[in-house]
């Protein structure tokens, strides 16, 4: 499936800035009037992704804390031209991430 949506990904948009090492939370590409089509990661996969990344350091809830920090600077926060990719949040699935 991974591969699938990102060769999907590099044939309809080749041009869509990509997140490496998040494959697996990319889920397509949106589009809107007046702007290209961006790339679309599942938020709570890339969460999940950089928790991995943290939990070997702290605690499950530390890691949680600290991946949503690192998501906001480095990511949301992040502006890089016309081509920066969104995230898709869906509220229903947020608290699964914390075992809520």
């Amino acid at each position: 499936m991974i591969t699938d949506t990102l060769d999907f990904i590099e044939d309809a948009v080749p041009e869509a800035m990509l997140m490496e090492g998040h494959d697996n939370a990319l889920i397509g590409y949106i589009e809107r009037f007046g702007s290209e089509p961006v790339a679309c990661y599942d938020y709570n996969v890339v969460i999940r992704n950089l928790m991995n990344e943290f939990y070997g350091h702290e605690e499950e809830q530390e890691a949680y804390e600290a991946a949503i920090e690192w998501y906001q600077y480095n990511m949301i926060g992040a502006w890089v031209g016309e081509g920066t990719p969104c995230f898709l949040l869906k509220p229903e699935e947020v608290c699964l991430l914390i075992g809520e």
